[in-house]
């Protein structure tokens, strides 16, 4: 049976996993009854109708305007609205990340109300992790989100993994596409500055929608809590990781860098009881010194040394594969034929095989002191 579904947000994302719902087998699984943005949504939608509103939307055609041609019923509702009226069996949430709503509210409904939840939104999970997690896991339902961190590279995967089988001992990676893009066309046009840069990419859609979450370090920061929290880490915020914005390189920093054979990167790292974010200077021979938009991750573990994974990591193609992988997932679990991932929220039995490792020796981050204390002071290091 298929699951009934709704897709909260219109956007780049959005309109790319929609596209690839009209010819991949996922879709045979899923019934999408309703997509909705800002404006309001639409309902009673048939499969063959959802490249087109996703091509309507990208040139610009509202929703209300698309209904009023035949694509849809319109609603004015909410996100809230939707799911209380529609009350599906999963929701998918595309909805922009901002650090001031981290829009968990919808969420929360969602996993009330019985549905699944597959989610590219870093913003409820860096800030909410535990508690979203949690309410997953009290009403039996998936909330995935493979999507929230590396793009088309499975980064939550494999750190998740790696923590059962061994003991994950340090991260660094590469983990916003966005902030190598830009810091690239200011090496190869120092005149343009950071603000040229933004002004070329944003209308490619691969900048946040303030550009700020990208180069000032706000997303980097979401991803790091998310991981941090995935590693058993419980109740980091972006509040506990250390961020230097990739701007406060000069345009002539930046271009230097590249005549001496060097990247400049924004470098996420998590270990020995430190979290950052800062930009930093690597060799082109870097296994961090990433080509264009990819993502890179060097996971160091105890037994296995260190694991390396590269993947496209910036733009909507990549990040609704991810979601493609996340949904395919979570028809599977649905069907019995798999058991969620640790943090999914939803119980099942684990296999023997992959339950968690215990950890010995130091932790791998310092537990966050209460908010009424002081935190503990986080470190820059340089990647070596």
């Amino acid at each position: 049976m298929a699951l009934r579904t709704v897709v909260l947000g219109a956007g780049h994302v959005a309109r790319s996993l929609l596209s690839l719902l009209c010819r991949n087998e996922v879709a045979d699984h899923l019934q999408v009854l309703g997509v909705a943005d800002r404006s309001g949504a639409v309902l009673d939608l048939r499969r063959p109708q959802l490249r087109e509103l996703a091509a309507r939307k990208a040139a610009g055609q509202s929703l209300r305007t698309q209904a009023a041609a035949g694509i849809g019923r319109f609603h004015s509702w909410d996100a809230p609205r939707l799911i209380a009226e529609v009350r599906p069996d999963l929701v998918i949430d595309l909805t922009p990340s901002r650090p001031d709503d981290p829009g968990s509210r919808h969420l929360r409904i969602a996993l009330e109300q019985g549905a699944d939840v597959v989610t590219a939104n870093k913003q409820p999970l860096a800030w909410r992790y535990s508690e979203l997690t949690g309410l997953a896991r009290r009403h039996g339902r998936v909330l995935a989100f493979g999507a929230t961190v590396g793009g088309a590279a499975p980064v939550i995967d494999l750190v998740r993994y790696g923590a059962w089988a061994d003991q994950v001992v340090g991260l660094r990676g590469v983990l916003n596409g966005s902030s190598s893009l830009a810091a690239d066309l200011v090496a190869a046009h120092p005149r343009i500055g950071w603000e040229g840069a933004i002004a070329q990419l944003r209308p490619q859609g691969v900048l946040e929608e303030d550009w700020r979450l990208d180069l000032h370090g706000g997303d980097l920061a979401a991803k790091g809590a998310i991981l941090a929290n995935v590693l058993g880490a419980p109740g980091h915020t972006p509040l506990d990781i250390r961020t230097l914005p990739i701007t406060d390189l000069s345009p002539s920093e930046v271009a230097g860098a590249a005549e001496t054979g060097h990247v400049v990167r924004y470098v996420l790292a998590i270990g020995e009881g430190h979290a950052s974010v800062s930009p930093q200077v690597l060799p082109k021979t870097h296994a961090l010194a990433t080509t264009g938009a990819m993502a890179a991750v060097e996971v160091a573990t105890a037994l296995l040394g260190p694991l390396t994974l590269h993947g496209t990591g910036a733009g909507a193609a990549p990040t609704a594969g991810a979601l493609l992988a996340d949904l395919a997932q979570v028809v599977a679990f649905r069907q019995g034929r798999s058991v969620p991932p640790e943090g999914w929220g939803a119980s099942a039995a684990r296999p023997p095989s992959v339950s968690p490792s215990v950890r010995r020796g130091p932790p791998l981050l310092v537990p966050p002191a209460t908010r009424k204390g002081q935190r503990p002071a986080l470190s820059v290091r340089p990647v070596e």
